[in-house]
């Protein structure tokens, strides 16, 4: 995992650094050592005529100008230009002395809409301090850079115009193809347009830790293969009920039971009204069918329960069930429409993993009076002992009583109906075999992650099918239980 925080945090963490004898000019030379690794990753790729860095006079300004520095000192054959955001009387500290080291090779340019050419921008404009409305003269700078056509945008730590504790635009920001978050991962990149603005993602280290991060980002490692065991048969591997609601959505159980199964787990059945079993007998082989009332006398023979995908009404004698069966469970779509204050604290002792799209967080939120963000209302979602949040969004944060972690954003081919439902079915199968929910709702995302990179990668972004990406679970399954094979 890799540490996440928001301006704060950054800034305790530099302190910390400096307190411990790493000179705050060491800790600039770093972060301009990291932009250097991405721009010489970026130049490969792309092949630019110049590199143009904007520079503001703070800390980021520094940055950037630490990177030409390293640039020209390194024989960079191409043009190097600076188009500073400040008068020289007005630095200080680091980014003066940076400023006053530029060599001689670097040409320093004020009137930027003069540029021509294939060009590499390194956005050095503005950073984490960054919480009110941009000025028009940076509003300019912005547009500018946004509407050039032949170009890369490297940005430092976060796109200027990116609040990097909200990822809310101030009100305009710069594109990034790569932010590289220095020392520690901003929160805001994971949050509201961070994913859209941000890009690739790079961290860069600066030799300086960070303090107790608050957030951590997965990455494939987190991951925990569980293959099923050599005497494995389809009872030992999870048996799963999925209980939906309107007919007119039942498609939504029938993509989350084979989802389950494609994902390893062993028994999938499906509830359905009684006077709608003849019509689906027969047309999904692999899955188990039962009538509802049937499935709710039955309370001790599912090892996972899956309930709410068109859920329109909560009928007492279905959360009684609930409530009842030993059964782990997963609450998706139509509980977050019934759910409040009495039923979190009746539900409180049970295992339950919660997974909320960003609309379904916001109507119960309602329900239960958390106000605020999205993001604060994940933090301040009610969780039982055993329970974990698993909230969907371009990046989606799990979260249970102890940690929050964050799912890195990538996966676009997942921008279509039935993915959810997929996912709650992926969760299911490792909430079947996995003792912890959080793991469990950590292989699920990132298996779901993978799943759709995977139908991007061997189809198209904008292939919407979900028996496709239904298909692309047991290659997502090689590359995270077999990486060798793969």
């Amino acid at each position: 995992m890799l540490p996440v925080g928001r301006a704060n945090d950054a800034r305790r963490m530099d302190s910390a650094a400096i307190k411990r004898g790493t000179p705050s000019l060491l800790l600039m030379e770093n972060a301009a050592f990291s932009l250097y690794f991405s721009v010489c990753e970026t130049t490969s790729r792309f092949d630019p005529d110049r590199i143009v860095v904007f520079a503001g006079k703070g800390g980021n300004g520094g940055d950037g100008m630490a990177l030409l520095r390293i640039l020209a000192d390194r024989g960079c054959p191409l043009p190097l230009i600076l188009v500073p955001f400040f008068d020289p009387k007005d630095l200080s500290g680091d980014p003066l002395t940076n400023y006053r080291l530029l060599p001689k090779k670097v040409s320093l340019l004020k009137r930027y809409s003069s540029l021509s050419g294939r060009i590499l921008f390194i956005d050095a404009l503005l950073g984490t301090g960054i919480s009110s409305p941009l000025s028009s003269d940076y509003r300019k700078a912005v547009d500018f850079i946004n509407n050039y056509k032949d170009k890369k945008v490297i940005a430092v730590d976060v796109p200027t115009g990116l609040s990097s504790d909200t990822g809310m635009l101030l009100p305009v920001a710069i594109r990034a193809d790569v932010t590289v978050s220095l020392g520690i991962l901003k929160a805001g990149l994971f949050l509201d347009q961070g994913p859209a603005y941000a890009g690739e993602l790079v961290l860069g280290p600066i030799s300086a830790k960070p303090v107790n991060p608050p957030l951590s980002l997965l990455e494939n490692e987190d991951f925990l293969p569980c293959p099923p065991p050599i005497d494995a048969h389809k009872g030992k591997n999870g048996r799963l009920l999925v209980i939906g609601g309107d007919p007119s959505k039942i498609g939504a159980s029938f993509i989350a039971a084979e989802a389950f199964l494609a994902a390893g787990g062993g028994l999938a059945t499906v509830a359905v009204p009684e006077k709608q079993l003849l019509k689906l007998a027969g047309r999904h082989p692999a899955i188990m069918l039962t009538t509802t009332e049937e499935a709710l006398t039955r309370l001790d023979h599912w090892d996972v329960v899956l309930c709410g995908q068109g859920l329109s009404n909560m009928p007492q004698k279905l959360e009684k069930f609930l409530y009842q069966t030993p059964a782990r469970l997963i609450l998706d779509a139509g509980i977050f429409d019934h759910a409040d204050d009495a039923f979190f604290k009746r539900f409180r002792q049970k295992e339950i993993v919660f997974t909320p799209h960003p609309g379904e967080l916001a109507r119960v939120a309602t329900r239960i009076n958390l106000s605020g963000r999205w993001d604060e209302q994940v933090a301040l979602f009610p969780l039982g002992p055993r329970q974990v949040l698993l909230a969907k969004n371009a990046s989606s944060w799990i979260r249970d009583k102890k940690q929050t972690v964050i799912v890195p954003y990538g996966a676009r081919a997942l921008s279509f109906g039935g993915t959810g439902d997929a996912l709650a079915g992926m969760l299911a199968s490792f909430a079947a075999r996995i003792s912890d929910l959080r793991q469990a709702a950590i292989n699920a995302a990132l298996l779901h992650r993978e799943a759709g990179i995977l139908l991007e990668t061997e189809i198209s972004p904008s292939f919407h099918s979900i028996s496709t990406l239904i298909e692309q679970i047991g290659a997502a399954l090689c590359y995270h239980e077999d990486t060798e094979r793969w």
